[in-house]
């Protein structure tokens, strides 16, 4: 008997987080819906890329403004995404996702166990969860969200004298400079462990030493972030991908805001958790460091600042809030019984696995494939022989790029930054508002066909839908 509890307390919390990753992984299976993802034009990137390289550097797939400026700064996604669906069609694609979100998830958990504790980990985890499904699609952040713990796991093993960072961190950055915007987390976050590691080292004797070795890995970073196709332009692009932004995206928009326009369970946990984490994070301010202030701010700002950032901020919570958790046990009640963690995952596993099971009761809910007839608007155009000049909505025009290029050109598809911004704000916007705006675009492009997703969700696209 002695022998089976120590065994489950032993094993009891890789039980749990087993049973978390097999919730979860129900919910990456959910199939694909092309018409409001960009997924189609990444795979379409990667395929007409070397035939065409400048898509690399022009908007390349609309009509409208075909040579406009553009910097493609995630080529190297669709290149990935485009070898992927050849292999695989989009069941590979989402297994792809699976793959990375769950090792992106462990490694998390790998990270919080080893420096908190199995019991800060498992209950962090419990608190974050459901926040990590808010992002399910198949999309370039998926490797941001994998890569930035990877720098996290280097940097403290750089930390501790371990060599391992110095070559995997750069190769990590080449790939990430080239995969998506976020690359800058890297190069950000080291430069933080620096700043506290050689603070620290100020008046040790082998300081010199330590100096040139963080030099060697802060030299090694700028290389690898320059080697992209655009160089230092490139490598300056996240300071600059909002200076021509004319189309706001509910995605890019807070979850304060967003609150105000729809129900979203995540947003309510967010809110729900944000208080908690603040308590906890100022009972425990005097043992913060340089590293969790930082990773506390950016999880706190990364949520406040848009609704796509969710999940990023919930993995992000998941480490600090363990922190927290940690330093709370022994400070206030000394210790934490194994039960009482039980009794609390105990409590919000049963309601995840209900409302996992709301989600996914239809079969259909969880089959890594396109949705049901996701095909089919692309298979009436091309079995009636449909041509001519396209009007579109933003959301579709991954869609269009995927089924119909070159033969189908879309009107506008859903990168505002590849598009000057006073064509969404004097065009695109006012044409669905006002029947003369409308009327003198007709005039203009001589549309034959418009191409919609019935599901439009903005008052400009929802009242252009009502007068047809």
């Amino acid at each position: 008997m002695v022998q089976i509890r120590k065994l489950i307390s032993v094993y009891w919390p890789i039980a749990v987080a087993m049973v978390f990753s097999l919730v979860y992984l129900l919910y990456l299976l959910q199939p694909i819906d092309l018409t409001s993802s960009d997924l189609g034009r990444h795979i379409m990137n990667g395929r007409l890329l070397w035939q065409n390289p400048s898509l690399l550097t022009t908007n390349f797939y609309s009509y409208t403004y075909t040579d406009y400026s553009f910097v493609n700064h995630h080529w190297l996604t669709g290149v990935l995404f485009n070898a992927v669906h050849w292999l695989g069609w989009f069941s590979l694609l989402i297994w792809l996702k699976a793959i990375t979100m769950l090792a992106t998830l462990w490694l998390v958990l790998f990270l919080t166990k080893r420096r908190f504790g199995w019991l800060p980990t498992i209950l962090a985890l419990s608190l974050n969860f459901w926040m990590i499904t808010e992002r399910l699609e198949v999309r370039p952040e998926i490797f941001s969200y994998l890569f930035f713990f990877i720098f996290l796991w280097g940097l403290q093993d750089f930390d501790n004298e371990k060599k391992w960072p110095l070559f995997i961190l750069p190769l990590t950055q080449l790939l990430w400079v080239n995969l998506h915007v976020y690359f800058f987390l890297g190069p950000l976050l080291f430069l933080i462990f620096a700043a506290q590691r050689l603070w620290l080292a100020r008046n040790l004797p082998d300081r010199q030493l330590i100096y040139k070795k963080y030099l060697l890995l802060g030299a090694s970073l700028a290389v690898a972030t320059l080697l992209n196709p655009f160089f230092l332009q490139g490598a300056l692009y996240p300071l600059q991908i909002f200076q021509n932004y004319g189309y706001e995206l509910a995605e890019n928009k807070s979850p304060f805001f967003m609150h105000t326009l729809t129900v979203n369970q995540n947003i309510i946990n967010f809110f729900l958790l944000l208080p908690l984490f603040i308590v906890s994070f100022f009972a425990n301010l005097k043992r913060q460091t340089v590293v969790t202030i930082f990773l506390s701010l950016l999880a706190v700002g990364l949520g406040i600042m848009a609704l796509r950032n969710l999940t990023f901020a919930a993995l992000l919570l998941i480490y600090v809030i363990g922190f927290n958790i940690h330093h709370l046990r022994y400070k206030i009640i000394k210790t934490i019984d194994q039960r009482i963690v039980l009794l609390i995952v105990c409590l919000f596993l049963p309601v995840i696995i209900f409302f996992t099971y709301k989600s996914t009761a239809n079969l259909d809910a969880v089959k890594p494939t396109l949705q049901n007839n996701n095909s089919a608007a692309a298979e009436f155009v091309r079995d009636n022989n449909l041509t001519g000049t396209v009007f579109n909505n933003y959301d579709i025009g991954g869609y269009l790029i995927f089924y119909h290029y070159p033969s189908l050109k879309t009107f506008v598809d859903n990168r505002p930054e590849a598009y000057p911004a006073k064509f969404f704000q004097n065009e695109y916007i006012p044409m669905q508002l006002e029947n003369s705006k409308w009327r003198a675009a007709v005039d203009k492009y001589g549309f034959d066909i418009i191409y919609w997703r019935h599901q439009e969700g903005t008052p400009w696209g929802r009242n252009f839908f009502r007068q047809r």
